[in-house]
């Protein structure tokens, strides 16, 4: 699955994640596992990794200033069906 790379946005949808959330591909797919590490983007808040901050309507799908949540990032299938790339579209 050559779109699911480091970079590339992605949300995420079913299984333990609810509602579709934006998430962002760390690393690219494990030549051994096929896996890769995934962050969630999670709105700021006073306990929020500082790190990387998106602005409200930076991408589409952020509708409010953004952080990544490196505390919970997680590796994931890189052929995992929930992945659905990012439309540069605003919904």
């Amino acid at each position: 699955m050559d779109f699911v790379c480091a970079g590339r946005a992605f949300h995420v949808t079913g299984g333990r994640v609810g509602a579709p959330h934006l998430w962002f591909v760390l690393t690219d797919p494990d030549s051994k596992t096929n896996k890769v590490i995934i962050v969630t983007v999670v709105t700021v808040r006073g306990h929020t990794d500082k790190t990387v901050t998106l602005q409200a309507g930076e991408r589409p799908f952020i509708k409010y200033d953004s952080q990544l949540d490196y505390a919970n990032a997680k590796p994931m299938p890189a052929n995992a069906g929930v992945l659905r790339p990012e439309s540069r579209r605003a919904d």
